[in-house]
């Protein structure tokens, strides 16, 4: 018993950050891990992002929950991006392409572990037919706390998994190697919807759910079909209800508790050569 409470301990700080990338199935410098270390790689000084790798279910369901609770800070709502790469269809997400049904992490499971986080969060899907979750999820009886979901439609090879996730890491102003971030984050104004939009790959199409909620249902709509749907474009329908356009990521709602960390914690969550070196010369 001893034993299981020190590795929970150890789960809940390694998860306090606010972008957690989750990479279920497929083997650790291979293809199927390809994605979370090519974002290592390209954001070796950012201390906002956590990345996980695990082969079961009940581990991938343990860790998005610690992530949420956040029990090092029970009043402070850490989490804004998850990030699952694995595979996918209409049923929800699995480890292989030989996992067996009961191994499937289903729609509802996952929208079941999400609930109830403090404030709405963003979901990136980097699996095939990962659209589903938003079919999924406009039906009677569901309203799961994401405000945006973010995944594909087809069947995404690795580079337009690798592509789509460092586009979203890139628009979520944190640092990359030897550059400083934005002085303003970038959020998800339509200009930004269109760029995401705009990523062309042979096998698949990017979507982008925006969360409706001005019905008794709540309905994810396709952001390219709000007019059609909604019979009103998507940023004058943000406009016209004034409602907070969601960020990709908000270090404001953050600051207090990065601040607060130990300089030793910090090092330690950034120890590659360029973090040190710009460290060094910020002094």
């Amino acid at each position: 018993m001893q034993k299981k409470h020190k590795r929970a301990s150890k789960a809940a700080t390694d998860l306090r950050k606010p972008i957690l990338i989750i990479r279920w199935g497929g083997k650790s410098g291979k293809s199927g891990m390809r994605e979370a270390e090519d974002v290592r790689d390209e954001f070796p000084c950012d201390t906002g992002l956590q990345f996980a790798e695990f082969r079961d279910k009940k581990e991938v369901k343990e860790a998005i929950h610690t992530w949420l609770i956040n029990p090092d800070h029970p009043d402070d709502q850490v989490a804004q991006n998850l990030y699952i790469g694995s595979h996918g269809n209409k049923l929800g997400l699995f480890p292989t392409t030989r996992s067996k049904r009961s191994e499937v992490l289903t729609w509802a499971e996952l929208a079941s572990v999400i609930n109830p986080p403090k404030r709405p969060i963003v979901l990136w899907l980097g699996a095939c037919e990962s659209s589903y979750a938003a079919e999924a999820w406009s039906q009677p009886g569901m309203n799961v706390p994401v405000q945006l979901i973010v995944g594909f439609s087809g069947e995404p090879d690795d580079n337009a998994v690798t592509a789509l996730l460092l586009q979203l890491v890139h628009m979520s102003n944190i640092k990359t190697r030897g550059r400083k971030p934005r002085k303003k984050p970038l959020t998800y104004l339509p200009a930004d919807v269109r760029r995401l939009k705009r990523m062309k790959f042979k096998k698949s199409v990017v979507t982008v759910h925006y969360k409706f909620e001005d019905r008794p249902q709540p309905e994810y709509v396709e952001v390219s079909k709000f007019r059609s749907r909604v019979r009103m474009g998507f940023g004058k329908y943000l406009d016209k209800r004034n409602i907070p356009v969601p960020k990709l990521f908000d270090e404001a709602l953050n600051s207090s508790l990065w601040k607060s960390r130990p300089k030793a914690e910090v090092k330690a969550l950034s120890p590659s050569s360029p973090c040190d070196a710009e460290s060094s010369a910020t002094k």
